[in-house]
Parts: C-alpha cells; sequence; structure tokens
C-alpha cells in the first residue's frame, strides 16, 4: 500500500510518497510444482537488476540463485527432507535439491516482472531455462 504522508523542510509543507515494495505468488500450477507456494518482490532498484542481469549475462548460476535468493525471495512454503521449514534466502536457492525448480522459480519471477502470463497447456520449448532467463532479463 502506498503511503502519503506530510513533511516539513526549511519550513515549507511538502507531500511524500513511499514507493511500493510490489509482491506477487508466483503461479506454478502449470508445472510438477503446483503446490510449492513462493512469493517474490516485483519491484527493484536499478543496481538489483543491474546485478542479476550481470550474472545471467555471465550465466554464473551459483551467483545468481544466491542473488535472487536474497535479493527477491519474501517468502514460501518449502521443507527440507526433514519437513524443517527452509528459510527463503539466496543459500537455499542454491542448496534446492533439484536445480530445475529454482530455475523454475527465476523464470517465473521472470514472467510475473515482465508482466506475461504462464503458459496455458504446454511449457515453452524455448530450451533451456538459464538461457530463456537471460534472453528475458536483456530485453528488459
Amino acid at each position: 500500500m502506498t503511503t502519503v504522508g506530510t513533511t516539513f523542510t526549511n519550513g515549507i509543507k511538502a507531500k511524500t510518497f513511499k514507493v511500493p515494495r510490489l509482491e506477487k505468488l508466483l503461479d506454478l500450477s502449470h508445472t510438477e510444482w503446483a503446490e510449492a507456494e513462493v512469493t517474490v518482490r516485483l519491484a527493484m532498484s536499478i543496481g538489483e537488476y543491474l546485478e542479476i542481469k550481470r550474472l545471467s549475462d555471465e550465466v554464473d548460476t551459483a551467483a545468481l540463485l544466491q542473488t535472487f535468493g536474497d535479493k527477491m525471495l519474501v517468502r514460501w512454503n518449502l521443507v527440507d527432507d526433514n519437513d524443517k521449514p527452509l528459510l527463503p534466502t539466496g543459500e537455499s536457492m542454491v542448496d534446492l535439491p533439484n536445480m530445475t525448480f529454482a530455475l523454475a522459480i527465476v523464470t517465473e519471477w521472470l514472467r510475473a516482472v515482465a508482466g506475461v502470463s504462464a503458459p496455458l497447456v504446454e511449457p515453452s520449448d524455448v530450451g533451456d531455462m538459464l538461457v530463456a532467463a537471460s534472453i528475458a532479463l536483456g530485453e528488459s
């Protein structure tokens, strides 16, 4: 929610506006991980965008997942093999036991940021998810 208030600078009254930090529950319903609930930040700073884009361009998957997890993950319902909740962090993203799932989270985040709906029937035949993620970041 956006907050508007009033501040005084040098005796001058001015309205303030707080930039919203948008969040979204990712749509994984078309994947084999439909039961997973992953909430991410949609809004990011230019610095965060450039860092994620650089890592994507360098194809540094571990650093990309670490940075994404630390900066964009808000919450999720993932647990480890002992049913212990996993913290939504970069370390957890890197340590997920299924790299395809980790990259699917990033891909769905990219779709959400770009405002693109998830596929209705079959997943895209774009190929490697990391390449698709890199292409999508380059188009922004």
